[in-house]
């Protein structure tokens, strides 16, 4: 059973259980949330069950309180015990998680080089293929969100400054910088943009549009960044928000200050833009450990 009819037969009974329809709808859409993270129901067990609930309460993903977080593990566990009932799961793993073992990660941040077989693995001809190109070094290259990058229309494209002017949080506008290499994919896509024409009416506004001429949404842009990392054999999730935390954490290597990366992102906060100075120091510390003679203890192998 894939995870449509599963959660199907979840909601049939839940409501034979007799619960409020409150509670029917709220148990379904934690599960809802859970599936989307880890995939397969058939596969869940108490690592994924930690991921999901790692991510959920991480303050730079989606923090959650932990009322929340206890409230969506009731939801879980009352699927899994279905999951198990039904010979999907042999055993339930929602019964061996334990929230207050929660330890906040830091965010996985793409290196130069894996961005770089981001790029490669979009080679190709055609209007496709440029566009997949073009989207992967515009986000890296402006760090941009995912919705500033889907509404974007032609007009906001400046190609002979290397700016665009993207619509952000709370409708704020602001300008963003793109590189030599963002400016090259661009070009070549814009180029291209024709042959994705849809067969009936004019070519949307937005600058980005899907293989059949309509504007592009959030899940082919999902779907796109995941088949382009697993052709490049990359391990680590990638996504448009991954591309960001590249940006950002790659500007601060480099030298930007934290003021000027907060501008370019379109923070309102000092303290949101703060998390990528952690990121950043980890990466320090982790080369630094990696590097220097004089960073382990006698007898320790690097």
């Amino acid at each position: 059973m894939g995870n449509k009819e599963v959660l199907a037969g979840y909601a049939r009974e839940l409501a034979a259980a007799g619960l409020v329809l409150g509670t029917q709808t709220g148990y379904v859409s934690d599960v809802k949330l859970l599936l989307r993270f880890a995939g397969e129901a058939s596969a869940l067990d108490e690592a994924k069950l930690y991921a999901f609930f790692n991510h959920q309460l991480d303050p730079a993903k989606v923090g959650v309180t932990m009322r929340t977080a206890r409230r969506q593990l009731t939801a879980i566990t009352s699927f899994c015990r279905y999951l198990v009932e039904r010979g999907v799961l042999a055993s339930n793993p929602a019964l061996a998680v334990e929230l207050g073992k929660f330890v906040a990660q830091p965010p996985v941040v793409l290196t130069p080089e894996e961005v770089d077989a981001l790029v490669a693995a979009a080679a190709g001809e055609g209007a496709v293929a440029a566009r997949d190109r073009a989207l992967v070094e515009l986000l890296y290259s402006t760090g941009m969100r995912i919705n500033e990058l889907l509404t974007l229309r032609l007009a906001d494209y400046r190609p002979d400054r290397r700016k665009l002017t993207v619509k952000g949080k709370r409708g704020r506008m602001r300008e963003v910088i793109f590189g030599r290499p963002a400016e090259d994919a661009m070009r070549e896509y814009l180029r291209l943009r024709g042959e994705l024409a849809p067969k009936k009416g004019a070519m949307p506004e937005e600058l980005f549009v899907s293989t059949r001429g309509q504007p592009w949404t959030r899940q082919g842009v999902s779907d796109t960044l995941k088949k382009l990392a697993l052709k490049a054999g990359l391990l680590k999730p990638v996504s448009a928000h991954k591309l960001r935390h590249a940006f950002a954490t790659h500007m601060l290597d480099g030298g930007a200050d934290l003021r000027s990366i907060q501008q370019l992102l379109g923070h309102a906060s000092l303290d949101t833009t703060n998390v990528y100075t952690r990121v950043s120091t980890r990466l320090l510390s982790e080369t630094y450990d990696k590097a220097h003679p004089r960073a382990q203890k006698k007898g320790e192998k690097k």
